[in-house]
């Protein structure tokens, strides 16, 4: 599997808490991240090491979205 979409389907699994619609926004975000900087001639291991993991990156979208309030905190898993 590619480095990018092992990324994108991580951040996926990470984001299993929110909402299928936030969780599809995010994803998104991230794979268009990703291209544009594929056509920037940037190679993916190094995109994905300035992205973060998948992990840390869920971790900063969804506190990003509690602090928006655009989340059902109680259906997000600690």
């Amino acid at each position: 599997m590619k480095k990018d979409k092992k990324f994108l389907l991580d951040l996926e699994v990470q984001l299993k808490g929110i909402s299928k619609k936030n969780r599809d926004a995010i994803v998104l975000k991230y794979k268009n991240i990703i291209e544009e900087e594929l056509k920037q001639k940037k190679k993916i291991k190094y995109i994905i090491k300035d992205l973060g993991t998948p992990e840390v990156v869920a971790q900063k979208e969804i506190k990003e979205l509690k602090s928006n309030k655009k989340v059902n905190l109680d259906k997000l898993k600690n």
